[in-house]
């Protein structure tokens, strides 16, 4: 009987251990922030956010905020990435239960886009070797209409592309 209790009690500890260093492999954060244009400190939808090392990303929602949970405890690289900005990398420092804050300013980028081809298929190809049509906007036809974006702009220029507004005021998000 001594020996039985013996074993439970050493059963018990050993467990009680492995619970506690489980716990410690197990360490999680979060990191959560906000995007903004620098310029105008207007805060930037869409915008694509990055943890390579693990291979975690997730895009910017309606208020230019991120979150990401269950963050293994660790030093990181946090990438952010907009058409049209410059890329914004943070080192990040994730403590276990804790909320790491970052957040981050883009400045525009000086840098002119060639030329855009967009596939269904997600495949780079020259516009030669495409066995379909492709249609052409030059950045003339853009700024017609003095559109407060991008996306905004492409309505009714291309065919087959629906441009919905998000939010009824003048300069809210637009869609495709």
């Amino acid at each position: 009987m001594q020996k039985l209790l013996q074993l439970n009690f050493l059963s018990l500890f050993a467990f009680i251990i492995l619970c506690f260093t489980g716990h410690q492999a197990l360490a999680q954060g979060v990191v959560s922030g906000t995007v903004t244009d620098a310029d105008s400190d207007e805060t930037l939808i869409g915008v694509n956010i990055l943890i390579d090392e693990l291979d975690l990303g997730m895009p910017t929602d309606a208020e230019g905020q991120f979150q990401f949970s269950n963050v293994p405890v660790g030093e990181y690289q946090l990438e952010a990435r907009y058409i049209g900005f410059n890329t914004v990398q943070r080192s990040v420092t994730v403590a276990d239960g804790e909320e790491t804050v970052v957040n981050l300013e883009m400045t525009m980028s000086n840098a002119e886009l060639d030329e855009l081809v967009v596939t269904s298929f997600g495949l780079e190809q020259e516009r030669k070797s495409l066995g379909y049509s492709v249609q052409e906007i030059d950045s003339e036809n853009l700024t017609v209409g003095n559109q407060s974006n991008v996306v905004s702009a492409l309505g009714g220029k291309v065919s087959g592309v629906q441009v919905t507004n998000t939010g009824g005021s003048p300069g809210s998000s637009s869609r495709i």
